[in-house]
Order: structure tokens, then C-alpha cells, then sequence
């Protein structure tokens, strides 16, 4: 091994000296230095100083050796005349062809120079119809918005029967009223909250067209405009 003037100091090798004594550490301290000058190992009598010893010499054998392949390649890209390929030191902007150097940077100019100029064209025209469709699709969109934004809410549902479970509009509930007459659509709404009740079933979406489809199915179809005896006591009975 060549002389070093100088090694490397691992902290991966501090688990490894932390059972040794200040005096070991002195120790080991002087025959890593003379390894680094003479490149010679030594017998420590000390066990513990000679395992660390070992390690830490075979870690600077290691070291020293990628450092002279790093000497050797660079003396080889010396001999072969020049930096190696992606070097900062190499030559910028410049090239060999055909055993001339050709400077890319004049070359270059020299190839805009014969280039046929391109005509003037004015882009501000463009420019401000461009802004002008923007500003009408930003407009449009406004427009579009606040019209959605205005939609008027769902009237409130509801609740009949005697369990709360049938869920209607007051116009819903006036419409079948006048349709089929009040005692008629008292009747079917017990019997559809007591039929739901029964059964545990969860709420309908359209509780008026469930309505129509039981009193279809009975057979009872509208009234010709007769007047219902049974008219405004809902409201009076706590059934509303």
C-alpha cells in the first residue's frame, strides 16, 4: 500500500471503539497513523484494539485503492488528448469534423444570415378578438349561473296518519281532496300509515301517486264535482 497523507474516519466504526479505553484509543490512534505512512500492519497484543484495528485498516485499504483507479484513469484520458466526454474543461461551442475545428456558434449566425426574412404581421388584431370571445364566454357563464342559483325550493311535506308516516304537499292533499273527496283520501291514508306501520317499510318517494294506484286498484275513480260533506273537518280534527 503507497503512503497516504491522510485516511478517513468512519462513524459507522464508532460502535466499534466505544469499549475501549482512552489509552486503547490512543493506541489505535498511533497504528493507523503509521499504517497510513508505511502501509505495514502490526500484532497488537491488545485484543480489543486489534479487532478495531483490523477494520478500521481494511476500510483504509479499500479507500486507498479507489483512489489510485481514480489516478490511473485520469493519467489514461490525459494521454488520449483531452478532457473526457461531458467535462466542464472541454471546449464549449466548438466541434471536429473532417480534421477542422468548426465553431458552432458562427456557423449558426451564419445560417440565420441566409434565410429568407419572414413578413411583419400585426398580432394585436388577433389579440383583442381573442379577449373579446373571453369576455362574452365570461359573461355567458355569469348569466348561466345566477339563473341556477335562483331556483325557488321544494314546497315542505306533510306528515298524515296516525304513525306520520304518509308525507304530502298542501297541494298535493287539496288536489286529491277535490279529486276524490276528503273522507275518501282520510280513508286510504290510515290505511296505507297502518299498512306501512305493519310492515316496517320505509317512506315512499311519491306518497300521492301511491294514493291513486290503492284507490285504482279498489276500484274508486274521481268525483263528478260533488260536493264532500266531509270538506274542512281535517284541519279541525288534528288529522292535517
Amino acid at each position: 500500500m503507497p503512503v497516504s497523507k491522510s485516511f478517513l474516519f468512519y462513524l459507522d466504526n464508532k460502535e466499534t471503539l466505544e469499549d475501549l479505553s482512552d489509552e486503547q484509543l490512543g493506541m489505535l490512534l498511533r497504528y493507523l497513523i503509521d499504517y497510513a505512512e508505511t502501509g505495514n500492519t502490526q500484532k497488537i497484543k491488545d485484543p480489543y484494539v486489534q479487532i478495531a484495528y483490523k477494520f478500521m485498516t481494511a476500510q483504509m485499504r479499500r479507500d486507498m485503492e479507489k483512489y489510485e483507479q481514480k489516478c490511473r484513469k485520469n493519467a489514461e484520458n490525459a494521454r488520449k488528448g483531452g478532457a473526457p466526454k461531458g467535462n466542464q474543461n472541454a471546449v464549449k461551442g466548438k466541434t471536429t469534423e473532417n480534421n477542422r475545428t468548426v465553431d458552432k456558434t458562427t456557423e449558426t449566425s451564419e445560417r440565420l444570415k441566409k434565410q429568407p426574412k419572414q413578413p411583419y404581421t400585426d398580432t394585436n388584431t388577433d389579440t383583442d378578438t381573442d379577449k373579446d370571445k373571453d369576455t362574452d364566454k365570461d359573461k355567458d357563464t355569469d348569466m348561466i349561473s345566477s339563473s341556477t342559483s335562483k331556483k325557488s325550493p321544494k314546497p315542505p311535506r306533510h306528515r298524515y296518519g296516525e304513525y306520520q308516516h304518509v308525507r304530502l304537499t298542501e297541494a298535493q292533499y287539496q288536489k286529491l281532496a277535490e279529486a276524490f273527496g276528503e273522507a275518501v283520501i282520510r280513508e286510504y291514508i290510515q290505511k296505507i300509515d297502518e299498512w306501512q306501520e305493519a310492515r316496517g317499510l320505509k317512506s315512499y318517494k311519491n306518497y300521492a301517486l301511491v294514493i291513486r294506484q290503492w284507490m285504482r286498484r279498489d276500484g274508486i275513480t274521481e268525483r263528478s264535482g260533488q260536493h264532500d260533506k266531509y270538506a274542512g273537518t281535517a284541519a279541525a280534527e288534528g288529522f292535517i
